[in-house]
């Protein structure tokens, strides 16, 4: 029997948080925005004491309205900070920002967009210290930086309205765009990654060289308009896009090198889990990889203390968690889908396996063939709703092309992870070409 304990908590949360974002992105004002989030902080905590007070017989509720309760002040605490009176009064007016790259621009429209995260707005006549999200434009085809590098942007700020991803756009002078350091060493040490992999694929079909890259560390640059469409037609575009399959190889090279170097389990639990925040640094932290991210570590920590926690508990405990600490992922489509395709793996290809087993095709058709049927299968209907949502593509074909492209991944996805990690070495790069070449 599947252990649901904590979804109803994480689905309330999820609800809360999303629930508020809407309501407070709603306010066009962003100084009432400001007010109303700072005044829901208190009454949240009142109405959920009162709550509290009277389920305190009935646990189960009472953690599902205290997990909405934390999501909904968290969310609050957020939109208080992207709508800060330091922001309200810079609004429309030239300003000074220092502040971190946070992860890789994107081309649109000939403009570039790169997330920054500030530390110090300086306006005309005040200079306050303020960590948010912006959003810097440039010219296209600016040399942006690695994420991580320390920045210095002179521009005019202008409103983000009801932005769930940042809290204002800062449009960049001309030459108004200064690199003030390096990157630290463990994002220096995962751009290294990443321009190896790169390095090691020239040579290859331009193609393949593109379906390595986005299925070892999710980097979909290299990919052709028409690749993209192909794969979108074809059900198969979400290899691209690092979730828990990735995870999950990571984790299992790392803990069977461990394992076979003979190491204690707490020298295998830290490995692994020092591989896995890297490989979330590398890859970038989308929502995607954000949910996987945390559900292998707390798979990771449930060996450290001897248990087997069953996968929707895992999986709720992500979402949990991330919708917590960063509300805005309740509101990604990207999160949703990532979330709902592993719920249908988790609940729905089990019982499809069993019916499939237990037919008269059972004893006919290879557990492998079964396996990943339903793997393909629950994943599509768990998501097909979303996807319908979103107005995006649902179609049949992508069970067949799931079912045949699935043996390969994992090869790809190691050996292009194997031939980033030792392209600095001659003949590093092999591996990485002949899958290109495959591909």
């Amino acid at each position: 029997m599947t252990d649901a304990r904590l979804v109803i908590p994480a689905l309330a949360a999820w609800a809360g948080a999303l629930a508020s974002l809407i309501g407070l992105s709603a306010i066009a004002s962003i100084s009432d925005r400001h007010s109303i989030a700072i005044w829901l902080l208190p009454a949240v905590g009142i109405c959920t004491l009162t709550a509290a007070w009277f389920l305190r017989d009935h646990p189960a509720p009472m953690i599902s309205v205290v997990a909405a309760a934390i999501a909904v002040c968290a969310c609050a605490a957020q939109v208080a900070a992207w709508s800060a009176p330091a922001l309200q009064d810079a609004q429309n007016s030239s300003v000074d920002v220092t502040g971190t790259v946070a992860g890789p621009g994107r081309d649109s429209l000939g403009v570039s967009y790169v997330p920054v995260t500030t530390s110090h707005i300086i306006s005309e006549e005040t200079s306050t210290k303020i960590k948010v999200p912006i959003t810097v434009t440039l010219p296209r085809f600016t040399d942006v930086p690695e994420p991580g590098t320390p920045v210095s942007v002179t521009g005019r700020l202008r409103p983000a309205g009801g932005s769930f991803t940042t809290a204002a756009y800062l449009d960049a002078d001309d030459d108004g765009f200064t690199i003030r350091g390096s990157p630290s060493v463990v994002q220096q040490a995962a751009q290294r990654v990443r321009d190896a992999l790169q390095t090691s694929l020239p040579a290859a079909p331009q193609g393949g060289s593109a379906l390595v890259a986005g299925l070892a560390i999710g980097d979909e640059q290299q990919m052709s308009p028409e690749l993209v469409e192909q794969m979108r037609m074809s059900g198969l575009s979400h290899l691209t896009a690092v979730s828990g399959g990735n995870v999950a190889i990571v984790v299992g090279v790392i803990a069977a090198i461990a394992w076979l170097l003979r190491l204690p389990m707490l020298a295998r639990i830290a490995a692994s889990l020092i591989a896995l925040g890297f490989y979330v640094i590398v890859v970038h932290p989308q929502p995607s990889v954000l949910r996987a991210g945390v559900m292998g570590a707390v798979v990771v920590v449930s060996l450290l203390v001897g248990g087997r926690t069953p996968g929707p508990s895992i999986l709720a405990t992500a979402v949990l968690v991330l919708v917590i600490l960063s509300p805005s992922l309740a509101a990604s489509w990207g999160f949703a889908l990532s979330v709902a395709a592993t719920a249908g793996i988790l609940l729905l290809a089990p019982i499809a396996k069993e019916r499939i087993e237990a037919s008269a095709l059972g004893e006919r058709v290879p557990q492998a063939l079964t396996l990943a049927v339903t793997i393909t299968l629950a994943a599509q209907i768990a998501t097909a709703p979303v996807l319908l949502a979103m107005g995006a593509y649902v179609g049949i074909a992508a069970v067949p092309a799931n079912v045949l492209a699935m043996p390969l991944v994992p090869l790809i996805t190691i050996s292009g992870l194997a031939a980033a990690l030792v392209g600095v070495v001659p003949g590093g790069q092999l591996p990485a070409q002949f899958l290109a070449w495959v591909g």
